[in-house]
């Protein structure tokens, strides 16, 4: 029997973060990472939402700024923002968004890095699960 969509999704979406969390990686699963956190997004798009979709182009945008590949990495922060304020996601998965985007542009741009960071950090006042608001607090301090 066949896995369905979501079930994909949610194994890919895993597995690249599993990747992400690696101190280091090869080149081949720098490659096998960019491809699950693609392919998580796609089976998302056959059953998913657009919470879903918001997520899933932050991990995709994640995955390239970790690699370095910032153009692609702001890319999918910016359609996770578009995702998120259009579907209003609420203030975690807007202020993930934010994030994406400092992260995105903190080589490149640390002015507006700086700013989308403060975006996320207002916005993260207005989550009421303190678990997820200091998970959000690590990850800007962590740009």
């Amino acid at each position: 029997m066949s896995e369905s969509h979501r079930d994909l999704a949610v194994r890919f979406f895993n597995e690249a973060w599993s990747l992400l969390d690696l101190a280091e990686r090869t080149a081949d699963q720098n490659s096998r990472m960019i491809n699950l956190a693609h392919a998580s997004l796609l089976h998302w798009s056959y059953e998913g939402t657009p919470k879903n979709f918001a997520i899933g182009e932050w991990q995709i945008s994640r995955v390239h700024a970790v690699l370095q590949h910032f153009d692609a990495a702001e890319f999918h922060a910016r359609r996770s923002l578009e995702l998120a304020q259009a579907h209003n996601l609420g203030p975690f998965l807007t202020a993930y968004a934010y994030e994406a985007l400092a992260r995105s542009l903190a080589r490149r741009n640390p002015d507006k890095a700086a700013e989308y960071r403060q975006f996320a950090m207002s916005l993260n006042d207005q989550v009421q699960e303190s678990e997820m608001r200091e998970q959000l607090v690590n990850d800007l301090n962590s740009i």
